[in-house]
């Protein structure tokens, strides 16, 4: 598993102060300055980061706890299952619950008892599931996406025009991804649109194992927008990965960089569930030559020293 240190550079890289006038080898005082309150606010995130990544960790182990036996059926003691449904899609799940989640489970597994008890006992953990959105506020969804096609997503979704009836789960980029990655937590740091509606989103994803194998993925969804607001701490400054792609920007950077403004995409009316951001918003192959030279010395580290 990448450490944090790699984390920390792949989620901030690295706050970029971004005027054009900006990118010299020596600075002055109010470059240093601003410098320091990157810094500090990058930190801070790693921080939470860290503990966000444990508190991942600590999902996966509690969704691999209720497949016990002994524990799965402790928990549906708990379960209103008059509350569960197959609709006429064949989709089951239980009726809206605003204060809680939505469970359901798509048919592409057929649906059977086992499943609908394990999807069912998900819901136990809702409690787990609202602290975490109160402790991280950027978070704007926790989900647990199972490999016979079922999901429990907290907060509650109207799963109505939602959900395609019979859909594979396990093909969607926020599973398929940590898959590959064994059983770390894996932070997806190139923003894609949520399914959900909930816009432009990155994930931190760990696999759940039982008994050796992989059984599903649990996942928080992190809010571009809410992580703009806290990371973004000076007009011309971008957020991007350790490929160039864009995450977030000021305001005053689409027209600098030469960015489309990321609402007024095309993909973001038309959402595709493997849609990433296209090349639009990669430095390394802006059209602005200035720009891709910038990225290049940020990369190679001739930018980045200490001021």
């Amino acid at each position: 598993m990448k450490s944090w240190k790699m984390y920390l550079a792949i989620v901030c890289v690295f706050l970029i102060l971004f005027t054009m006038t900006f990118v010299r080898e020596t600075y002055n005082d109010e470059s240093c300055k601003i410098r320091e309150m990157i810094e500090v606010t990058g930190l801070s995130f790693h921080q939470t980061l860290v503990s966000l990544e444990e508190a991942v960790g600590e999902g996966a182990l509690k969704i691999e706890n209720l497949r016990k036996p002994e524990v799965l059926d402790e928990a549906l003691k708990h379960i209103d299952k008059t509350q569960y449904v197959i609709d006429a899609d064949g989709i089951f799940q239980n009726r809206y619950d605003e204060k809680g989640s939505t469970g359901f489970a798509t048919g592409y597994v057929p649906i059977n008892e086992s499943l609908m008890d394990n999807l069912m006992a998900t819901e136990t953990l809702n409690g787990y599931f609202r602290d975490l959105l109160i402790k991280y506020p950027f978070i704007t969804q926790v989900y647990y996406n199972d490999a016979e096609s079922f999901c429990r997503i907290y907060p509650s979704v109207l799963t109505e025009g939602m959900i395609e009836p019979g859909i594979d789960l396990t093909t969607y980029n926020f599973v398929d991804t940590s898959y590959e990655r064994e059983s770390g937590v894996e932070f997806i740091n190139t923003p894609y649109i949520d399914p959900a509606g909930k816009g432009w989103v990155v994930s931190m994803v760990k696999p759940v194992f039982y008994e050796g194998e992989i059984i599903g993925v649990f996942g928080v969804d992190l809010s571009v927008d809410m992580l703009k607001s806290l990371l973004i701490v000076k007009n011309g400054m971008l957020i991007v990965n350790e490929h160039g792609e864009v995450m977030a920007l000021s305001e005053d950077m689409y027209q600098q960089a030469g960015l489309k403004v990321l609402k007024e995409h095309r993909y973001y009316t038309g959402v595709n569930k493997t849609i990433l951001l296209p090349d639009d918003y990669n430095l390394n192959r802006s059209k602005i030559l200035g720009l891709r030279q910038m990225w290049a010395d940020i990369i190679s580290s001739k930018v980045l020293r200490g001021s």
